[in-house]
């Protein structure tokens, strides 16, 4: 059965090893560094934290900001953050929590995700609220995983998972990196 399916596919023009169009691949002649995600002294995939200055000082999110991105070999997804997190027409479970944080008093953990959403990668370089010891009664959750751990397939980073979850209240460390696998 398999074989009748990739001899379907080569006919109507699929080529094993070819992806086709993504905005997240190009063609390239040979290996060049992709900026943005960095491994570490241990091993560990994450974006760069000299980086981080870059991500704040970002402009608006445009498709010339995107062909610039991609021109100097910067991983777009971590610049398009800054975009997600600030857009004015969401109504998902992440922006109510956010407004209603911002109408009443706060802990340390409303603190952190104030600041999360206004700077949603860690000191660490991973897409998460601080690795820190909060001092609540809330549930925490350790993420592990890869791309749809951080929130690539959402059509809005403030709809991922790890939102969603501190949405509901629960202390969320999300580790999962673009590119990665758990491992």
């Amino acid at each position: 059965m398999l074989l009748s399916v990739e001899i379907a596919l080569r006919i109507i023009g699929y080529q094993p090893g070819k992806i086709s169009y993504s905005q997240w691949f190009k063609e390239v002649e040979e290996l060049s560094e992709l900026s943005g995600f960095i491994t570490d002294t241990n091993g560990i995939f994450k974006v760069g934290t000299q980086y981080l200055k870059l991500f704040k000082l970002q402009k608006p999110y445009t498709p010339e900001y995107t062909d610039s991105l991609f021109k100097n070999n910067y991983v777009a997804e971590i610049f398009s953050l800054i975009d997600d997190y600030h857009r004015t027409d969401l109504n998902n479970e992440f922006s109510k929590k956010l407004a209603h944080l911002k109408q009443t008093a706060l802990t340390n953990i409303d603190t952190s995700i104030i600041h999360y959403s206004k700077n949603s990668i860690n000191k660490e370089g991973f897409h998460s609220l601080e690795f820190i010891q909060y001092k609540s009664s809330k549930k925490k959750v350790l993420l592990l995983g890869d791309s749809f751990t951080w929130g690539h397939s959402t059509s809005n980073k403030t709809n991922s998972f790890a939102n969603e979850l501190l949405a509901k209240g629960y202390i969320v460390y999300n580790t999962g990196i673009s590119g990665a696998d758990v491992t």
